[in-house]
């Protein structure tokens, strides 16, 4: 295989993954919403569910693609941009939080896999 088709092979994977961030993103910024109307203990529902998309993002950047830092970037800009919408004055720490829980189940699931 030639150079230059591994490396657009490399970008095209790399322009796969935009479909799970921004449907990540998209639950991050309707899932409160929808949890103050549906559920009594919503807080905390919607820290688990935050938790949940940021593993399933890294396990899915590991074994299908390169672990990328730009997308765990993304994923931190809509859980700002809903701290901003939906939470208090403190909650701006899940912000880095989840996105770094993100790069390491990436990071660590691409290290134990190779």
């Amino acid at each position: 295989m030639s150079e230059s088709h591994a490396v657009k092979q490399e970008e095209s994977k790399d322009k796969d993954l935009w479909g799970p961030t921004l449907a990540a993103a998209a639950a991050i910024l309707v899932f409160p919403l929808l949890a103050a109307f549906l559920l009594a203990g919503s807080g905390i529902a919607v820290l688990v569910a935050y938790g949940v998309i940021a593993v399933a993002l890294g396990i899915v950047d590991a074994l299908r693609y390169r672990p990328s830092t730009s997308h765990a970037f993304w994923f931190g800009g809509a859980v700002f941009l809903a701290y901003l919408l939906y939470f208090n004055d403190g909650a701006w720490i899940y912000a880095i939080g989840f996105p770094a829980l993100y790069l390491a189940v990436a990071h660590g699931i691409k290290k134990v896999r190779s």
